[in-house]
């Protein structure tokens, strides 16, 4: 035929997606240099950072558990790592990593919910707003906007990568049935008649 039609594959899906979702969030305009921190998103971050390490620092001085330490020092390694995340989520690109902030963000709440056994309802959802309003400034000054159609998008991908590389279920092994074995008396009795 002259004109044959192209069959669209899955990873043409996914390619139409990732462009769909570049036109989107790509932040028109004035975009920051790279290593510009707008002042607003240095607020917000002090405001977040400065409890969670004050309340690291004082349950390392009131434990000797050296578990409960590791887990600790744990979350004051990914909390020192927030600021290069940060930065690389502010200058990148909708075709880079621009969720690398936003990764370890989450990573921190998994592990202070995950270490603090006695969490104070209130002061969790006091620490949960300023991590959201974080990463709202974050948002708002970063190269890529995350708006509805942004939003929809990237969920659309994540549904299609999910269709496309669906989870294995975990197999449980199969037990083994052990053999009942006849009493060593039985046994015998056996084999004795069989030779008569």
């Amino acid at each position: 035929m002259l004109f044959e039609h192209q069959v669209l594959t899955p990873r043409g899906r996914l390619v139409a997606m990732e462009k769909l979702f570049e036109q989107h969030a790509r932040r028109e305009g004035e975009l920051l240099d790279h290593g510009h921190v707008p002042v607003e998103v240095l607020e917000a971050f002090g405001a977040f950072e400065t409890p969670v390490r004050h309340a690291l620092e004082a349950a390392v001085a009131h434990t000797k558990d050296r578990t409960h330490i590791a887990a600790l020092r744990k979350i004051e390694k990914t909390l020192n790592a927030l600021p290069d995340a940060l930065m690389g989520t502010l200058c990148a690109e909708p075709s880079e990593d621009w969720l690398g902030f936003y990764r370890r963000l989450i990573e921190l709440h998994n592990l202070i919910t995950d270490t603090a056994a006695e969490l104070d309802p209130e002061e969790y959802e006091a620490m949960l707003q300023r991590m959201v309003l974080l990463a709202d400034s974050v948002s708002r000054h970063s190269r890529v906007r995350m708006e509805a159609a942004a939003a929809f998008t990237l969920l659309l991908m994540q549904i299609e990568l999910q269709r496309q590389r669906p989870k294995k279920a975990k197999r449980k092994p199969k037990r083994k049935k052990k053999a009942k074995r006849k009493p060593a008396a039985k046994r015998t009795e056996k084999t004795e008649t069989a030779e008569a």
